[in-house]
């Protein structure tokens, strides 16, 4: 009283839909009647399209640590290059299987103030980068170029940075 609400979800579908809800309100209204509300509430996952990849051409990814706002942390680790093919397929898919992001552009999002990581990704050593992943960027997003074209904003996981380093063998502080 004076008026009722409930939720009723469906479970996500991997990759297509993000949430599925429907939202019913209802509430007494003049002359003793009853009016209700209901709200169907769905965000899908655009699709990320085939070229929005690391190209299959990467033998070579630099990692490089970006710093933060806070400046006390010291010197930055120098950057590292792997070129262990396993290794660099690992990063690479790891960058590809990022959702996009559904932040739409011109959002009013806080700036990304934490330090971050850069994966350069790259035909050989000293080459022309082919692919370049950053993050965390606003709103939660990882920037990804590829041949130098800024591509739509990935959606950053928590797990991702953690996974970069793990794979890499980085005992890196990113906070």
């Amino acid at each position: 009283p004076p008026s009722w609400d409930r939720t009723f979800s469906l479970p996500p579908i991997p990759g297509v839909l993000n949430a599925r809800d429907l939202v019913v309100e209802v509430t007494g209204a003049a002359s003793g009647q009853t009016a209700v509300r209901v709200d169907a509430q769905v965000s899908w996952q655009p699709p990320r399209p085939a070229l929005d990849r690391v190209p299959s051409a990467a033998h070579v990814v630099t990692i490089t640590r970006l710093p933060g706002l806070d400046r006390h942390t010291g010197r930055l680790p120098a950057p590292v290059t792997i070129t262990d093919l396993a290794v660099v397929r690992r990063l690479a898919a790891l960058v590809d299987s990022l959702q996009l992001s559904t932040i739409g552009p011109g959002a009013s999002c806080p700036a990304a103030f934490g330090a971050g990581i850069r994966l350069t990704f790259l035909a050989m050593a000293g080459g022309r980068p082919l692919a370049v992943a950053q993050g965390p960027a606003a709103c939660g997003t990882v920037e990804f170029s590829v041949g130098g074209k800024l591509q739509p904003s990935l959606q950053l996981t928590e797990s991702f940075i953690p996974q970069v380093l793990k794979l890499a063998g980085l005992h890196w502080t990113i906070r």
